[in-house]
């Protein structure tokens, strides 16, 4: 017993990840043929697919359906040969092989290293297979240690600098009230001297002294 599946409802089933720009998946069945795959693609596409004949009857004509080996989807080598081997003996494995790539418009081959991991999937005589390039597999990975003392050291020193800079304002704003303290007793101690008898000179003279004290 069997069942027609559309390709397009195994695509709409199939999570959609982003796996790096040359990166994919492709899926093969126990024949070898490709479910998944991105060179896969139907060999004939019908833009008017349905045609009425009148008002009870039309004609619908569906996509050929596509049967491709996964030798035929890839440039074929040796190391492509066992990989496909191992895929259809429900297998897991993993080989890094240097092979001929397609660019994206189809239109340059060029060499370079692939990285092809696969399983069977669970319950199904499928089998899955992740492609991925060798840049890939790399990361960059910093020792933030060194930056994170350097930048609390800049931040320490500038810290330093803004409480020499408070400290400093603080004592030029207190000694500029200080001198504005004593050109006002200054003043006042001289329209005391004039205004009064100089007797009394004495007695004012040490208010304002205590004063001037008081504030220092």
């Amino acid at each position: 017993m069997g069942v027609d599946v559309s390709l397009n409802d195994i695509k709409r089933l199939t999570p959609r990840f982003t796996i790096s720009p040359n990166g994919y998946y492709f899926a093969i069945d126990p024949n070898g043929y490709v479910l998944l795959h991105p060179n896969l693609q139907p060999k004939k596409r019908i833009r008017n697919r349905h045609i009425r004949l009148n008002n009870k009857y039309a004609i619908t004509f569906h996509e050929e359906p596509v049967t491709l080996d996964f030798l035929d989807a890839e440039l074929e080598n040796a190391n492509k040969v066992e990989i496909r081997k191992q895929m259809i003996d429900g297998e897991t494995g993993a080989m890094t092989i240097d092979t001929l790539v397609k660019s994206y418009d189809e239109r340059y081959i060029d060499r370079g290293g692939r990285t092809y991991t696969w399983a069977p999937v669970n319950g199904t005589d499928y089998s899955l297979a992740l492609v991925l390039p060798e840049y890939g597999r790399h990361y960059l990975r910093a020792n933030l240690g060194d930056t994170i003392q350097q930048a609390k050291s800049i931040l320490g020193k500038y810290c330093q600098i803004c409480t020499t800079f408070s400290i400093s304002f603080q004592f030029f704003s207190r000694s500029v009230y200080i001198l504005f303290i004593n050109i006002f007793l200054l003043l006042t101690l001289s329209l005391i001297f004039i205004m009064f008898q100089p007797c009394h000179f004495p007695f004012f003279f040490f208010i304002i002294w205590c004063l001037h004290v008081n504030l220092h």
